[in-house]
Order: C-alpha cells, then structure tokens, then sequence
C-alpha cells in the first residue's frame, strides 16, 4: 500500500488541487459576479451623461462587496458597452492555489463580468418634430411628419377640474367617484406636471421651440361658445398678427384651428386657467428631471380668457385693421396665443441632447378653475435641414384630447427599439372610451418591425384577462377608471434602430363612422423593469 500509495501521491495531489483550488475559483467568482452586478447596476444610473460619475460610482460599490480596484491584486474595470446608456463592468482578481503551487500554478486569475442597461422613458406620442395637430405646416414640418395624422391636442387640465374628466396628473380633486382616488383626493396627481422632451439629434446654430394655441381660451369643446354674433363675431376682428380671421377665428369644430379649450362647469364657475411652459436643458440624468436646470429667460405663464373674443381678438378703433369695427382694445397675449403659433424660447448654439419642456397649472391664482386647456409644440433650427434631426415627444406619461369623430384613427402610443426584444411592455390608459358609440381599441405592432404581431396581450381593468389581437371594446364602462395592458414583445422583435421614425407602436381607435369618439384621455407606458435592468 505504501508503494502504491507513493506512486500515486503525484495524481492525488492533482485532484486535491482540481477539488480545492477549483472550488475556491468558483466561490471567488460567485463573489465577483455579485460585485460586478452591484458595480454595474449602481454605475449606469449616470450614463448617457455622466461617465465618470458612472465609472467612480461601479468601482465604490464593486468596493463595498469586497473587490477593491488595486487592492489585493484586484482590477475593476467600467467601461460604455457599445451604446451610451450599457455599462459594462469587470471584476478581477488574482487567486492563490493551495495546492496548484506545487504543480507549477501558484495562482490563477479570476474574472467576472456585468452589464447593466439604463433605459431612459418610454417616448410617446410623436415621431417627428411636432406633437399634436399643427393647422399651419408650412416649411417648419420635417420629413418624418409626412405619415403622422396627429388627430389630437396636447392636453392639460386645470387643479379644480374632476380627475373623471379625464386628465390623472394635473387634477388635483376626485369629485366623482375614479381610480387612484382617496375621498376627494387624486393620488396619482403630479406635482410637477407633464414633462415632453425636445430631442437635438444634431448640432446647429439655434432651436426655436414654439407652441399652438398655449393660452386658454374658453370656447366650448366643439368650439362654439364666445365667438358673438353678427358685428361682433370673432371673425370680424382685426389685428396685425393674422390676415385669415375668417378662417383662423370661425367657430365650429370642423375647422382645423378648433382646439377646443373649455370649461367643464361654466354656469358655476367661469374662472380661465392659467397654463406655464418651462423650458429645462439637458440633464444629467434621464429619470430625474431636476437635474434638468431651467434656460434662463424660458418660462412663461399664459393667463386664461373666458368671455366674447371679439373683445381680445380686435384692435382700438385707430388701427387700419378696425374696418369699421367698435373701437376695442385688444388683448396683446391672446392675440399672438389663440389659435397661432408662438415662439416659447430661442435657444443658441443648443447641445445635442434633451432639453424638456414642462407643463404646469397648479399656480396659486387659478388653482379653482375647473377647465381644460389644448395645445401642440413643434421645433425647428435656423436651416430647413434642422428639423430633420429633431424630435418632440412625452416622456412617461402625456395628456391627449382626441379630437377626430367618426374615422379610423391611429396614435403614435410608444416606441420601443430592438433592445427591448423579449420584454413586456406595460400601457395604461385613464379614462379611455368616452364615445357617442361603443368602440375597439386596439394596441397595433410597429409597422415593418420584424417578428409580429403582439400576442398574449392580458388586460386588466374594464377590460380583464387575454386580449385577443390585443384589442379591446371601450365603452362609457372605462369613464374614470385605468386599463392596463401587459404586451410582450416577441424575443424575435427587431426594427430599424436608426431611423426615429421606426419601431414605434400604435394605438388605434376604430369608433366607426357617425361616432364622436373625442375625449380628453392620460396615458402612460414603460417597459417592466425600467429604468435599470442586467442585460449580461
């Protein structure tokens, strides 16, 4: 045995080295796998913006579970992986053998490494330079706007208006019973308001941010209250900012200036709201917009009308534009805001990024009007090319009036790049369905993306289980109440990343003809497990 045993001795220790050695490679490892998990998953929330905060951030907490760089013969090694906002993170270390030394291997190096990917929100709304209906295209719409109906206003109620009106972030009160409410009190109100972004995709020399309509002005949802009659209708007023009054001031719904400002309860309460714009330049992180410091000089607040618009639209007696007219002083902020587009901030020489604009209406003075304000944005740059490579879109969640009775109507919901293959993007819907007639709405995969279409869409809400085609029947049943929809995006989805234009999914609306499907709805989207997720 004692000769056996010595002849043996060298394959003995071997195994004892595989057994021990190999086994402590693996714990090490394990180790490391969790630190550069940390290291990883910490780090991203700085990128794209912030690379050396993202880089400093891993190595701390790659620290914190045990691995510091350059102690212990240990690297921690950040780095971008391949787009701006992946992180990836490498942990390493050399590691002494017990028994691999007395065959020649006295240590071996140990690795493990993490990516991390930190999704920004879910762009909504608008695959081109303007969001929401723009009456007056002009040269100011880009290329990418060509395909885009819009058939919707940008929307945001005032405090004092009843979450079941349909706006769940800037009503402050439940008056009627709603989702997300506590007694009297709207729990998913934002304090903050709505936040759209302006995306530079390129550099140019300015950026002109403009808005449609941002006053409000009341004139009744189908756009048929205030305007007077005879001598003092609106389409008489003359003034030096428009030559189209007969068109651009004509009442009705029909017309493609009708935005549709209005007052939910105007025989009690007659007060206008008050709207603010703030323009905020890019932050350094996506998910909190306070890091986002406001552009000096590109905030304002547009007071609210409600009365005969003659009196605001129409100039004093001795302005050539008068015709004849009564004399009546004009109202200078309503004139150049109803129904018109006005510049809200010129930026110079922008950065490529996000700027955000924000969108509030809690503003002390007419926290009590109960009212509902429409608007649109668009941007341009100081060429005609610029607005090719800009975009403008909400982020999170948005505010829409839809406004095009009785058609098919489709609505850019979200879009949703390759990257998200194999996730569950999560839609939620308030207050969706307000129709003379019931209607289907249905969540349509991105045109020319490859391996659709949804299915297995589950609801939850009015509509409850699986949603076959992902469409479901809206009724007066979804007033006041949320609609949830978990879509999963096919492993095999894919779609052409480059152009903004692309990989955007819809939302239809199919109310059928003679129906008036108009509606003052929120929506929101994310993809689950945003804004932070392990990719590798």
């Amino acid at each position: 045995m004692a000769v056996m045993t010595a002849m043996l001795l060298m394959t003995l220790m071997g195994l004892a080295a595989f057994a021990v050695d190999v086994g402590h490679w693996y714990q090490v490892g394990q180790q490391e796998q969790a630190a550069a998990d940390a290291a990883a998953m910490a780090g991203v929330t700085y990128l794209p913006g912030d690379s050396t905060s993202a880089f400093s951030t891993a190595r701390t907490y790659s620290k914190i579970n045990g691995f510091q760089d350059g102690v212990s013969s240990t690297t921690v090694t950040p780095a971008v992986d391949g787009q701006p906002t992946r992180l990836r993170v490498t942990v390493k270390r050399s590691v002494t053998n017990f028994f691999g030394s007395l065959l020649g291997l006295p240590s071996t190096t140990v690795a493990r490494t993490a990516v991390a990917d930190y999704s920004e929100p879910v762009p909504m709304g608008s695959p081109c330079n303007e969001f929401g209906n723009d009456p007056d295209q002009a040269s100011y719409r880009a290329t990418a706007c060509s395909g885009v109906l819009g058939q919707f206003w940008a929307n945001v109620n005032s405090p004092g208006s009843d979450k079941a009106n349909g706006d769940a972030y800037q009503s402050v009160s439940c008056l009627t019973a709603a989702d997300g409410c506590t007694g009297s009190t709207n729990n998913d109100y934002a304090t903050d308001g709505y936040y759209y972004t302006v995306s530079v995709k390129a550099p140019m020399t300015s950026l002109t941010i403009q808005l449609f309509d941002p006053v409000f002005v009341s004139t009744g949802s189908p756009c048929d209250t205030n305007f007077g009659s005879g001598s003092t209708a609106a389409t008489a007023a003359r003034n030096d900012l428009v030559s189209d009054e007969a068109t651009r001031y004509a009442a009705g719904a029909s017309g493609a200036y009708c935005t549709g400002d209005y007052l939910f309860d105007p025989s009690n309460n007659t007060t206008p709201m008050n709207t603010q714009f703030t323009v905020r330049d890019p932050g350094t992180s996506a998910w909190d917009p306070s890091t986002f410091p406001v552009h000096t000089g590109c905030q304002r607040t547009y007071p609210g009308y409600s009365g005969t618009l003659f009196n605001v639209l129409n100039k004093a007696s001795t302005s050539t534009f008068n015709q004849g007219q009564p004399a009546v002083d004009g109202n200078g902020t309503i004139v150049d805001g109803f129904r018109r587009w006005t510049t809200l901030c010129t930026i110079t020489n922008p950065v490529v990024g996000d700027y955000l604009i924000q969108v509030k209406t809690k503003l002390g003075t007419s926290d009590n009007a109960n009212a509902s304000n429409h608007f649109a944005i668009r941007a341009y740059g100081s060429v005609g090319t610029d607005k090719e490579s800009l975009s403008v879109f909400g982020r999170e969640k948005m505010s829409i009036d839809s406004n095009a009775p009785g058609v098919t109507t489709e609505f850019h919901l979200a879009r949703i790049p390759s990257v998200d293959a194999g996730q569950i993007l999560n839609i939620r819907l308030f207050d969706v369905g307000d129709s003379t007639t019931s209607g289907t709405i249905t969540v349509v995969y991105p045109p020319l993306a490859a391996g659709g279409p949804f299915t297995g869409c589950v609801g939850t809400g009015p509509a409850s289980g699986t949603l076959s085609g992902c469409s479901f029947t809206a009724s007066s049943t979804f007033n006041g109440h949320w609609e949830s929809l978990a879509v999963p995006i096919p492993a095999s989805y894919s779609c052409a990343d480059a152009d903004y234009t692309q990989c955007w999914v819809r939302l239809r609306y199919n109310y059928g003809s003679g129906s008036k499907p108009t509606d003052v709805t929120s929506w929101t989207t994310s993809i689950q497990g945003d804004p932070v997720r392990l990719v590798e």
